[in-house]
């Protein structure tokens, strides 16, 4: 029975009733402590934008395929005869010339990926 002359149904026996109350009269005795909360500027969400989303999208099948030929052209090299000096190097440019492609996707794709992780 509370002071007021109403009835509380309390789940659990006597003593549990009796911690229960103890509890509650502790916290309303203990001073309460502000927290100074930081009044830091919230962070920035940025997205990207359509063209952005589809170039970065792009980017990653672009990727992918870039490595397949180069891939594809390294394992050519090895069916090449150590003679033929000329397809060798051929070959080795068209690698280089890729590699570089690659480089620079993979760098754009970077750009893009940061942008989105700096939420």
């Amino acid at each position: 029975m509370e002071g007021n002359g109403e009835v509380t149904i309390y789940n659990g026996n006597y003593s549990e009733y009796r911690i229960s109350l103890e509890a509650e009269k502790t916290k309303e005795t203990k001073p309460s402590k502000k927290v100074e909360v930081e009044n830091s500027p919230a962070p920035v969400v940025k997205k990207l934008s359509y063209k952005e989303q589809k170039e970065l999208d792009d980017s990653e099948s672009q990727i992918a395929q870039l490595e397949n030929k180069i891939s594809e052209l390294t394992s050519s090299l090895l069916f090449i005869e150590s003679t033929d000096y000329i397809q060798i190097q051929e070959v080795t440019k068209k690698i280089e010339h890729i590699q570089s492609e690659l480089d620079k996707v993979t760098e754009r794709w970077l750009e893009l990926s940061e942008k989105i992780n700096l939420k």
